[in-house]
């Protein structure tokens, strides 16, 4: 398969599930937050996003739901990648599963044009927004993880990014790695 058709297939998998009306399932396992480099982040976000693992098991059942807390939040889509977004789309089989993994490009200004189409993010940029006098956030290093079942449905799914915030000349980055998984 090329690339382009890897990440169609992963984007008709994922956005189904945001779209079905009923007979799906989303757990949000759990998510790892981690401090990268020196940066001292803020107590604030220390506060909402304490590095570790935190474990979710939060399942949720409903269209509405599902379209307001699954990747990516807020939107009627799980990815709104192109092929001008992703670095590479891989695809491998796993018995009668097939596992997608897609690199996206490193956000190139603030407005996260194009981790914003991938990842939930939308958490982490609502926490910069409190901070008053400008801080941005930008995100590198983001991948996914899908796992799609012999009917091409997706059944797990793995987030990654790198959050870049700065104010002025202070700057922190914290990874985030989220997991779910999805029943029909």
């Amino acid at each position: 398969m090329t690339q382009s058709e890897i990440l169609n297939l992963y984007k008709t998998a994922a956005n189904q599930v945001k779209n079905m009306s009923s007979g799906v399932s989303v757990t949000f396992i759990d998510e790892t937050y981690n401090q990268v480099g020196s940066g001292d982040p803020p107590a604030l976000v220390k506060t909402f996003f304490p590095t570790g693992t935190k474990a979710k098991n939060k399942t949720y059942n409903k269209q509405s739901d599902i379209q307001k807390n699954f990747v990516v939040e807020k939107e009627s889509y799980v990815c709104a990648l192109t092929d001008a977004d992703i670095i590479s789309a891989t695809i491998t089989e796993s018995g009668s599963n097939k596992i997608i993994t897609i690199r996206v490009k490193d956000d190139t200004n603030d407005s996260q044009n194009y981790s914003n189409k991938a990842i939930s993010s939308s958490a982490l940029a609502s926490v910069a927004g409190t901070f008053t006098g400008g801080m941005t956030i930008k995100c590198s290093n983001v991948s996914v993880k899908a796992t799609l079942d012999s009917s091409n449905r997706l059944i797990a799914l793995t987030t990654n990014g790198q959050y870049n915030f700065a104010k002025g000349s202070d700057a922190f980055s914290m990874s985030q790695v989220q997991n779910w998984s999805i029943s029909y």
